[in-house]
Order: C-alpha cells, then sequence, then structure tokens
C-alpha cells in the first residue's frame, strides 16, 4: 500500500501533487501517472482533501490537470 506523503499547510504543495498525481488510463484501470498505483492514489486523495478543506471548489481542482491529451 502506498503511504501518503504529508501535504502539510502549503496549497501550492497540494495543488502540485494534485497535477502530478493524475489518472492516466491503463488496460487494467486508471493509474496514478506518478506513483502508478490505483488512482486515486493516496496523495491524490489527500492533496485534493487538502485543497477542499481550504475552500478550493470541484471545478478549481480539475482545473489543474491541463494536460494536453485524453489521458483518462
Amino acid at each position: 500500500m502506498n503511504t501518503p506523503k504529508p501535504i502539510g499547510t502549503d496549497e501550492a504543495a497540494a495543488a502540485h501533487a494534485v497535477r502530478t498525481h493524475c489518472a492516466i488510463d491503463y488496460p487494467g484501470g486508471p493509474r496514478c501517472l506518478n506513483c502508478h498505483a490505483k488512482f486515486p492514489c493516496d496523495t491524490h486523495v489527500a492533496a485534493v482533501d487538502f485543497l477542499l478543506d481550504a475552500g478550493w471548489d470541484d471545478a478549481a481542482i480539475m482545473a489543474l490537470d491541463v494536460r494536453t491529451g485524453p489521458w483518462f
């Protein structure tokens, strides 16, 4: 099992974690682009929870994924 790394109190770090721990489509189902765990990985969940607690809405969090292709 992947152990989430602490996000701390930094919204920028949490936003970066959401951007880098995003879903990518694999034959066996979605995986994390960064750590390759089943998506959503623990780091992605912790970062999203942190941003939601900080007042971000779902649309703002989803907008962090700025990749140029249909990865998932």
